[in-house]
């Protein structure tokens, strides 16, 4: 006779459980499972009871003195919330939720860089929505208010590479703190006074804050994102920025009656609870005893960094570019239409693109980035090639639309690829130079169609370019990329 073994350890069974078991085993099945349920229901409460103690790991309270009334209720609340789980780990020994209490605080972290791209994008474009408004206040022509608009740009490209040493000498806090100022007091200095010069001087400033704070975002985020998920975050950074220029468009037109002021106020008095909440995230200085961070030079010398920076220009740069000359390269093939008339292309080019790198962050779960880099850009050639070969303008439209796409989806891909390349403490230089060369893909291809446009009388040479662009840099950089990082089969 076989000896079977009882389903849980503990005494063995006597003749007299034994028998019964032999006459009803349903009793024991209903055992067992009544012993589940209680376990599960334990579970469950004290999933709920954790909801409570996240209070003391984001808000950290100190005790108050025994003399004083408020020492019962704090140990009382503190033994309310502890109590289940050290109950449950003592009788179970099972699970341990002392690791959600550790990763809690980290949320705030990505809270916090998902604000601070909105914020980013919100200054971006908050011009546009104003331009009549701020082109009779400051009596100013097109070329006059392009230089407004054009100016946080230029100081914001310069400042990626600047942006990314000073992060990884100053550290993460100390850098956000110098940009959140820049960001605020630039435009308080622009709506001070009515003057053109005086706001072009303010969206310099911001450019610079904007800088700083973009690239050190993208550290922060490679740094205290959830393990294997720092891409992930980094394409929702980017799709906060997106959300930020289409609050933009709804907000300025609606606030704008209470006074020109508020195009600059809104965005600049942002920065200032952002500032607020930078202490409660604890982030870490950088030790004087760690490794020194890259130099400039040596950081260019990467070659996955310049190959990576090539992706970034021929897929930020193409994105920026689809927005602005969109209505202008359909109203070539739509008879009867102005690019005013066709201006909505170019804001459903944004719309697509925010999609796109908020999507690429889910895409990055289950695709290894290696794939996801080098397949965008493969499709972006074909993509290109359609745009210059194809005359159909709901044909153009669409290869428009999911060229927007997929320029879009490769961003987290990119930076968690780069920030493989290089060790913590050179990511900002890393990270700077990559968006220095995706911002000055951005200038280039602007001139390039502008130049296109007044030489052939189409755009569709701009795109032809890009395709051969393209497929240039899939040839010579999914070589390198696949070198650096052979057979990387894992997301």
């Amino acid at each position: 006779m076989s000896y079977r073994k009882p389903l849980f350890q503990g005494r063995s069974m006597g003749r007299s459980e034994t028998k019964e078991k032999r006459k009803n085993p349903r009793r024991i099945r209903y055992s067992v499972n009544a012993d589940l349920r209680t376990l599960y229901r334990k579970e469950k409460t004290l999933r709920a009871s954790l909801l409570i103690p996240t209070a003391f790991t984001v808000f950290p309270l100190t005790e108050p003195p025994p003399t004083t009334i408020l020492w019962p209720c704090w140990i009382t609340l503190r033994h309310t919330c502890e109590e289940p789980a050290l109950l449950y780990e003592r009788e179970q020994s099972i699970i341990s939720y002392k690791s959600h209490f550790d990763r809690y605080p980290m949320t705030w972290k990505m809270a916090f860089a998902l604000l601070l791209g909105l914020t980013i994008g919100y200054m971006f474009l908050n011009i546009p929505p104003a331009l009549d408004v701020l082109m009779i206040l400051y009596g100013a022509s097109y070329v006059k208010i392009s230089l407004l608009m054009s100016s946080l740009l230029w100081s914001h490209t310069l400042m990626q590479v600047p942006g990314g040493m000073i992060a990884d000498r100053l550290g993460i806090a100390h850098t956000l703190t110098i940009g959140l100022l820049f960001m605020g007091f630039g435009n308080l200095m622009a709506a001070s006074f009515p003057n053109l010069a005086v706001a072009i001087l303010g969206r310099v400033v911001i450019g610079f804050g904007t800088g700083l704070n973009f690239v050190t975002s993208m550290k922060l985020i490679a740094l205290y994102a959830p393990e294997g998920r720092a891409g992930s975050f980094q394409a929702f950074f980017a799709a906060s920025f997106s959300v930020g220029c289409i609050l933009a468009f709804l907000t300025i037109p609606q606030i704008i009656g209470f006074g020109w002021q508020w195009v600059y106020l809104t965005p600049g008095l942002i920065c200032f609870p952002l500032l607020a909440m930078l202490p409660a995230l604890q982030l870490k200085q950088r030790s004087p005893a760690g490794p020194a961070p890259l130099p400039v030079m040596e950081a260019v010398r990467i070659k996955a960094g310049l190959i990576l920076g090539l992706y970034h220009a021929l897929s930020y740069g193409s994105m920026i570019n689809l927005g602005n000359w969109l209505p202008s390269l359909l109203a070539e093939v739509w008879t009867d239409t102005t690019a005013v008339q066709l201006a909505w292309g170019g804001a459903l080019v944004m719309t697509i693109s925010g999609l796109g790198r908020l999507c690429g962050g889910f895409i990055l779960f289950k695709i290894p980035p290696l794939k996801i880099a080098n397949g965008s850009i493969a499709i972006l050639c074909l993509m290109f090639a359609g745009l210059f070969f194809i005359p159909t303008p709901l044909l153009l439209l669409l290869l428009a639309l999911s060229a927007a796409w997929f320029a879009s989806i490769n961003f987290g891909a990119l930076f968690l690829l780069a920030s493989r390349a290089t060790s913590p403490d050179s990511l900002g230089t890393l990270f700077g130079f990559i968006n220095f060369l995706a911002n000055l893909g951005a200038v280039l291809f602007t001139l390039m169609f502008g130049f296109a446009k007044d030489v052939t009388g189409s755009l569709s040479v701009g795109f032809g370019i890009l395709a051969l662009l393209c497929a240039g840099a899939f040839l010579l950089g999914g070589a390198t990329l696949d070198k650096t990082w052979p057979r990387q089969n894992h997301p």
